[in-house]
């Protein structure tokens, strides 16, 4: 039986069958242990993509085979097909053949120490000539942990994809705003055609923030919901508050709430998606009121478990 290494290099080279140990090809697919977990397709996606890898965390096994796909299988793009097949981009969990990859961000890694956990950043710069690299804590720049003995773990996070299906454009990625440890990942539907990542999160923007941010209003953000701080105070606000209610539908949830034109919040928000980790900070408001605001997003989805 062929090893998985050499079951990925027949794939690259356009093989459409074959298997080695929890591992198969079938025509232009690569999966991981069956049917049930795509690891990679093969096409042209544009933008000279010719591999769209799957994000999806399944397995520590399957995660091991993700991560040699990543490095044998280039140019590739990887994108959760569970975000994909909620939003309709996939068949059986396999993507949609006509989807187009308009523009992509790489993807990132972190390092921290295999001691303390901390991040850490290499250098050339090294106190020992005799090794090629050294490395230490971002936080204080202080060396590696000596308890390392020089290891390091390296973390993988997705980077950004606006994909196109049927004159609609799709924003792949994790939130810029929340730590890369987070992960917080989305799929959205944009409210217009873009060309670049940085159009497609411009696109998410409404105009009143932009206006607050350029008036000097302080602005606040928690995923899709942005929050300018309000010039009005309790008794301006003239409705009963609710509280602990969820905002625009959404899975954030603030303590307390008052709608009058516009959405006043105050105390927390908080992100009590149902049946899964928070993917966002909590935010302290305190005792003044905030307006909330969604974002552009027509609609927006999230990958089954977690996105490694």
């Amino acid at each position: 039986m062929l090893s998985q290494s050499a079951l990925i290099e027949r794939f690259s080279k356009e093989a459409t069958r074959g298997s080695a140990s929890h591992m198969l090809i079938e025509d232009d697919v690569l999966y991981s242990y069956g049917s049930h977990f795509p690891l990679a397709i093969r096409q042209d996606w544009g933008q000279d993509i010719r591999y769209l890898v799957n994000g999806d965390h399944y397995s520590a096994t399957t995660s091991m085979h993700q991560r040699h796909c990543f490095g044998r299988l280039t140019p590739n793009v990887q994108v959760p097909f569970s975000a994909l097949s909620a939003a309709g981009l996939a068949d059986y969990g396999i993507p949609n053949r006509d989807l187009e990859i308009v523009s992509n961000r790489p993807d990132e890694f972190h390092y921290t120490c295999s001691h303390c956990d901390r991040e850490v950043e290499n250098t050339d710069e090294a106190l020992d000539p005799s090794k090629l690299w050294t490395y230490h804590h971002i936080d204080d720049l202080t060396p590696l942990c000596a308890q390392a003995h020089g290891e390091t773990i390296s973390h993988h996070v997705l980077g950004a994809v606006v994909l196109e299906h049927e004159g609609r454009s799709f924003l792949s990625s994790i939130d810029e705003q929340e730590g890369w440890r987070m992960r917080a990942y989305f799929l959205c539907l944009l409210p217009k055609p873009v060309a670049s990542i940085e159009d497609a999160f411009d696109s998410l923007v409404p105009d009143e923030v932009r206006n607050a941010k350029e008036s000097g209003i302080e602005v606040r953000r928690q995923g899709d919901i942005f929050l300018l701080a309000a010039r009005h105070s309790t008794r301006e606000i003239h409705v009963p508050t609710e509280h602990h209610a969820q905002l625009f539908n959404t899975t954030h949830v603030a303590t307390e709430v008052r709608v009058s034109g516009a959405v006043y919040v105050r105390g927390t928000l908080r992100h009590q998606p149902a049946g899964r980790h928070s993917q966002h900070r909590m935010l302290c408001l305190g005792r003044s009121w905030w307006i909330a605001i969604k974002n552009l997003a027509l609609a927006s989805w999230n990958a089954v478990g977690s996105v490694d």
